[in-house]
């Protein structure tokens, strides 16, 4: 089951993922391009049985790299969809770990842990679990140049090549 997508499908199916906490619970976007399944049923997904999370990324000029985690969950809109990641491991670095027990937070619901005078998911864009403000953030605004990684984890491969998601 693919969670969320992200990808250069042309400006044309360019999905914005800076979107409101109503339309992160129904999910978003097109699943044979960009999207967000949306997290009532990501929560549906992962309450049910043990559930694996696998992230996989493309790196620059070749090959991928992925991160696996055995354990995810999201909990209901109740506990604000928060997350619940660990046991890594993949040829990434772990940077989604670090997210572990965090809220989900929109531009308009601001449950990052940062000072109230910031909202994380505003000032960086997208929904996501954020933690002053992120380690990694694949709802991120996406770049076309490559100098920037705007959908973006704050480490690159464990080979030091640049990855973009």
């Amino acid at each position: 089951m693919v969670l969320q997508r992200r990808g250069d499908f042309g400006e044309k199916y360019r999905q914005n993922f800076s979107e409101p906490w109503a339309v992160y619970k129904r999910g978003f976007g097109d699943p044979q391009r960009e999207f967000w399944i949306g997290n009532d049923k990501m929560h549906a997904l992962t309450t049910q049985d043990d559930v694996k999370l696998r992230v996989r990324w493309k790196i620059l000029r070749g090959n991928s790299a992925y991160a696996e985690y055995t354990r995810f969950k999201v909990a209901d809109e109740k506990k604000n969809y928060k997350i619940s990641v660990g046991g890594y491991h993949g040829n990434a670095t772990d940077s989604l770990s670090l997210h572990d027990g965090k809220l989900f937070s929109t531009i308009d619901r601001d449950n990052d842990e940062v000072a109230a005078c910031c909202n994380c998911a505003d000032t960086f864009g997208g929904g996501w679990w954020y933690y002053r403000c992120f380690e990694a953030n694949l709802n991120g605004p996406y770049q076309t140049d490559q100098r920037i990684m705007a959908i973006s984890s704050e480490s690159y491969g464990k080979d030091g090549k640049e990855i973009i998601p």
